[in-house]
């Protein structure tokens, strides 16, 4: 499902942006990031975003051991041979998450029967998520209308390996999926992983999920630390699995899946609701979120700072330029 803005809206979110409305998004100017050597003659300030350079610490358990930004918080479990975790970022819906096996009632009636709160009729990767995110999160945040739409799906191909590893069950679908979702009055976006399986049981499987969350418009700036999370992932001695944790291409699939077109008008709607205009530094090849304005603040002879490609806002941003008050 492809989200379309209107214009209409998008001149009333403009005029909000100017009153001096924030990001949604949870971008902030006044964080504690370092600075870059900014141009005091320009009296502006480059904050480095946080996941740009994050501190990073080991974590270990009897079961696995894996690298975490620091200040990071580590939940797991282990039962009946199944592994679960999450790593997620403090007061933040930035996470990344997977679980080895999961099941789930094939309709209401066995819903019923087995006492859970999710069916799947289809038995799609897609259903399994909406059902996971929309039973368990209205029941967490009741108040913000929760919800889970998966906006592209990408079939993946790797079949034949996700079968060796349950010959006892039909795949009936092996997908990656891009979605947006509300938690908490925040708008969010992730990717979502599973291989569906049928059998001769009343349950469908799902095996290997995985799951990327961040706030809207800040996925693709996470990614790089969420791919360094699971590929420091390596099981313990208390436990063996075939299972590649560490693959994170086909999460990278929905994402890159989607139309650039759609991506840059989101970026863009970012922006205007932040009230930012994207620039890119030519000296450190980087780029910033700055404030409105900031590039009719540079001198015309400067080329430091350039105004990005529409093709640019799928790179994301490294960070925001602030304009500092005048000293007396």
């Amino acid at each position: 499902m492809k989200i379309k803005i209107l214009t209409a809206a998008m001149a009333l979110i403009a005029a909000a942006a100017l009153s001096g409305c924030r990001s949604a998004s949870g971008g902030s100017a006044d964080n504690n990031a370092p600075d870059y050597n900014a141009s005091q003659a320009a009296e502006i300030r480059v904050s480095v975003a946080e996941w740009t350079e994050p501190e990073w610490e080991d974590f270990s358990c009897d079961y696995f051991t894996m690298s975490v930004p620091k200040g990071w918080t580590v939940t797991w479990g282990y039962e009946n041979n199944i592994l679960s975790w999450n790593v997620s970022r403090p007061n933040s819906i930035c996470c990344v998450s997977y679980l080895e096996e999961d099941a789930a009632a094939r309709s209401a009636e066995e819903m019923k029967k087995h006492g859970t709160q999710s069916f799947m009729q289809k038995g799609s990767a897609e259903e399994y998520f909406e059902n996971l995110y929309n039973t368990m999160y209205e029941v967490k945040y009741p108040a913000t209308g929760s919800f889970f739409r998966a906006a592209e799906t990408v079939h993946l191909s790797d079949n034949e390996k996700v079968c060796a590893e349950f010959p006892e069950g039909k795949l009936r679908d092996h997908s990656a999926v891009y979605g947006e979702f509300s938690e908490n009055d925040i708008l969010g976006e992730g990717t979502y992983s599973a291989a569906v399986f049928s059998t001769d049981s009343p349950l469908w499987t799902v095996r290997h999920i995985i799951f990327e969350r961040a706030p809207k418009g800040e996925l693709k700036n996470w990614q790089p630390v969420y791919e360094r999370i699971f590929s420091s992932f390596t099981y313990g001695d208390a436990l063996t699995s075939d299972a590649d944790v560490g693959d994170t291409a086909s999460l990278n699939a929905a994402m890159n899946g989607r139309e650039l077109a759609d991506v840059i008008q989101q970026e863009k709607h970012s922006d205007v609701v932040g009230g930012y205009e994207r620039v890119y530094d030519t000296e450190t090849k980087t780029i910033y979120r700055a404030y409105i304005g900031f590039m009719e603040d540079q001198e015309k002879t400067q080329t430091r700072y350039m105004p990005i490609s529409d093709e640019q806002y799928a790179d994301g941003y490294a960070g925001w330029i602030t304009k500092q008050k005048k000293t007396k």
